[in-house]
């Protein structure tokens, strides 16, 4: 999951800012992907490690690895960049820390998907969401990556790889930018 961004549209550090649940946002998000099942890496800026360690809850902390990105400060492509080459499982899905309202099943559903295709991503109708799957054989391309994009490019670049799933989780493409975004409801 990756956590490192600087929340420029937020007006602060948003990570931390607190839901309807009494989490904040990135405990929220991380406890999506965890009830989903799947070994987490949290991704955040160099030397925030600790930090983040200390707030895992209890129940957690042998399922998460918490990573600082030494490319966070480039943004969301320099950060997967790093992080992919670390990376040792087959297949990796790229969640973002700021969205809470994923359901687990969704995770699941879109981790099963990449067992038989190169690159999985959910759709809502027309639009396309996260988390977004991609196997080994495109981590060369995700450890290319540089900047403020993710993936997009990789999944237009490869778009007879990919394997869109419809879905009717609204989760997929509901993020949180700005502190009015806190109060919508799921």
């Amino acid at each position: 999951m990756f956590a490192a961004g600087q929340g420029r549209r937020f007006g602060s550090d948003k990570r931390f800012a607190e839901l309807s649940s009494g989490l904040p946002l990135w405990r929220q998000s991380l406890s999506v992907l965890l009830a989903a099942g799947l070994p987490v890496t949290l991704v955040v800026r160099p030397g925030e490690q600790i930090r983040f360690i200390a707030e895992l809850p209890a129940s957690a902390a042998a399922r998460v690895t918490v990573f600082g990105a030494p490319r966070a400060h480039e943004g969301l492509g320099g950060a997967i960049a790093s992080t992919i080459t670390t990376v040792t499982a087959d297949a990796v899905l790229i969640a973002l820390g700021d969205m809470p309202w994923l359901e687990p099943a969704t995770v699941r559903a879109v981790a099963a998907q990449l067992v038989h295709h190169p690159i999985v991503v959910p759709q809502l109708g027309d639009q396309p969401g996260h988390p977004v799957g991609f196997q080994r054989q495109l981590y060369p391309e995700l450890a290319a990556l540089t900047g403020d994009r993710g993936g997009r490019a990789i999944v237009e670049r490869h778009a007879d790889l990919v394997r869109r799933l419809p879905l009717s989780d609204r989760g997929i493409i509901r993020d949180i930018d700005r502190p009015g975004d806190l109060n919508r409801e799921r």
